[in-house]
């Protein structure tokens, strides 16, 4: 029997390096009467936190490849076989917390860009204006927000709400939760992005059963997030989960971080596109096959043709053997580090997020290989690698999430 049902909308904001994206979170909870077991088999068998459903909504537009392609970043939205996945305006979650049953729509996605020079002053400004067309979109207004939940990439106080150092931007001690509190009249949760997307999983996505995951996040850069003991474990100083700066070949390629041979150096989207120019080299039959497999017309050389881990995997889809390659490379060295966080932290899933994500079943494969060669068997023998389950929205029912998050 329902007894009460009760409807919050929250305000998502999502701050990547590149991008903003903000859009309306509405989380509907419908708390059981005593005696719904009676009629609800999966409250019976104990089932705290089964997700019951997941649906995707959409208006139909379909972004053209070059949309999604970008020469400085991962996979945007992902590929899915020879096409790009459907972009939605509206995705719906629901999931079963005790006697309490939520749902959370998004709806009115806005997107800002940001830059490498955006300084504070600029993120607020475009901050203002993905909130305005989210409501231009919705027809909602201040007054149906209860809350807003922010997500900050780079080091975080997910406490205070602090973004308190950005490698992208430089941004630096800013304090972003409390300011967009004072300025919007509403309380603010805020915490770093790929923990934000971890305890997202956790509520809305494929994690709502298990207390132990990672979260690994694959786009410009490669980041962690960890759920250990049914919470977020940042770490004593908030840096945990750094999977993207574990150390996967010896003296290998310089990374943003000043060392070298690090994940994110050799796996994140822009590495993806870097070894596989490396691999092409000007050579002009696997430009003119690469341009083909990719659905990329007439060039005059390589600088012409956009080379990035979106079109590279267009083109593996298509059957280019070299781009094949690239995303086997990919796989191989996920693998690896993979092994390393589940022999250090023996957790339940392995979760794969972010825009490189979206060409997971082209990596999967060699990824799940060298993981079983390298993990401890018998420890670990029960740990899954998958795909996330809140696409290419995660961040935003991530930033939702947080709500939860410092509730329970």
């Amino acid at each position: 029997m329902v007894c009460l049902m009760a409807d919050s909308q929250i305000l998502a904001i999502d701050i990547g390096g590149s991008k903003l994206l903000t859009a309306l979170v509405d989380v509907h909870e419908i708390t059981l009467c005593k005696g719904a077991e009676d009629v609800n088999p999966t409250l019976a068998q104990g089932e705290n936190r089964k997700r019951i459903e997941r649906e995707v909504l959409s208006t139909g537009f379909r972004p053209s490849l070059s949309a999604l392609h970008s020469s400085d970043q991962g996979v945007s939205t992902g590929l899915n076989n020879k096409n790009a996945d459907v972009v939605p305006t509206t995705r719906s979650q629901e999931t079963t917390f005790g006697s309490k049953r939520k749902k959370a729509v998004l709806s009115g996605i806005s997107k800002r860009l940001l830059y490498k020079t955006s300084q504070k002053a600029d993120i607020l400004r475009e901050i203002d204006k993905a909130i305005g067309e989210t409501f231009r979109q919705t027809g909602k207004d201040w007054i149906n927000i209860s809350q807003i939940g922010l997500t900050i990439p780079g080091l975080a106080d997910g406490k205070r709400g602090d973004w308190i150092f950005a490698p992208f931007s430089g941004i630096a001690d800013f304090p972003i939760a409390s300011i967009l509190s004072q300025k919007y009249d509403r309380e603010v949760f805020a915490d770093n992005d790929v923990n934000a997307c971890a305890w997202g999983e956790k509520i809305f996505g494929v994690c709502q059963d298990i207390d132990d995951f990672l979260w690994i996040t694959i786009s410009n850069g490669i980041g962690g997030g960890l759920v250990l003991n049914g919470q977020i474990y940042p770490g004593t100083f908030g840096g945990a989960a750094e999977f993207g700066h574990f150390n996967i070949v010896e003296n290998g390629n310089l990374c943003g971080c000043g060392n070298r041979g690090c994940l994110e150096a050799h796996a994140a989207g822009p590495a993806i596109a870097r070894r596989f120019r490396t691999i092409l080299d000007n050579r002009a039959n696997e430009l003119i096959r690469f341009a083909a497999a990719s659905g990329q017309k007439e060039f005059e050389d390589q600088t012409d043709l956009d080379i990035s881990a979106a079109s590279i995997a267009q083109a593996a889809y298509n059957g280019y053997e070299l781009a094949i390659q690239v995303f086997n490379e990919t796989g191989h060295y996920l693998g690896r580090a993979a092994a390393f966080a589940a022999n250090l932290i023996n957790p339940s899933k392995i979760i794969i997020g972010g825009g490189v994500s979206g060409a997971f079943d082209l990596f999967q494969p060699e990824m799940e290989r060298t993981f079983w060669s390298q993990v401890i068997g018998t420890a670990n023998k029960n740990v899954k690698i998958e795909k996330t389950g809140l696409g290419y929205e995660a961040g935003l029912f991530g930033a939702a999430s947080l709500i939860y998050q410092k509730r329970d």
